[in-house]
């Protein structure tokens, strides 16, 4: 049995009813309460496809809304892309308040652009799997992110219409917010249910 197609295969078909029956979810409000928390020295996150990536800077947060409670965990690494060996990344880790580690799960990646800037996938709220192009109608976002086309933030695209929210390096209330966002669009987060009484 090959392990790592079945668990691809697996999270491949959890994000498909997820989209088929959870899109159009509202979006979190602004009142979102991010709280730092304690973090890990190190992380390591294995992928679907059995390949494991090291974060070498780990910062961990409470994030509460009435759209749900969740413990985020950003990770900075850095991988080849676009003529960069060292091109800088930052993902965005969720899990429900108090799930252990391994419920982590990849919510949105940000990508060091050519300026410095961090950029990450805008997503269509109708169809979160889908990243907005130009000209396609914007959402209410709950950040004050600048929004630019792949090919004004990476030189090496030549045509890229797919829109990216861009924030500053090191911005990780905007990282976190937008993370959230994406979550809350797609089903990972969900309100606390509270215990029935008896």
């Amino acid at each position: 049995m090959d392990v790592a197609a079945s668990r691809a295969g697996l999270h491949q078909a959890v994000d498909e009813l997820i989209d088929r029956h959870l899109t159009g979810r509202s979006s979190p409000p602004d009142d979102l309460k991010v709280t730092p928390a304690a973090s890990p020295a190190v992380f390591a996150y294995t992928f679907p496809d059995g390949s494991t990536e090291d974060y070498r800077s780990v910062t961990d947060y409470l994030v509460t809304s009435p759209s749900g409670e969740a413990d985020v965990r950003v990770g900075g690494t850095v991988r080849p892309a676009w003529d960069r060996e060292d091109r800088g990344r930052v993902v965005m880790f969720g899990k429900p308040h108090g799930a252990p580690d391994s419920a982590y799960y990849p919510w949105v990646e940000f990508t060091e652009t050519d300026d410095g800037d961090y950029a990450a996938p805008l997503t269509d709220p109708a169809s979160p799997r889908r990243q907005l192009r130009e000209g396609d109608p914007l959402p209410p976002h709950p950040t004050d992110a600048k929004i630019r086309r792949n090919d004004e933030l990476f030189r090496r695209i030549q045509e890229g219409p797919a829109l990216r929210v861009v924030v500053s390096d090191g911005d990780h209330m905007a990282m976190v917010r937008h993370g959230y966002h994406v979550a809350v669009q797609r089903g990972r987060v969900s309100p606390r249910r509270r215990p029935r009484r008896r």
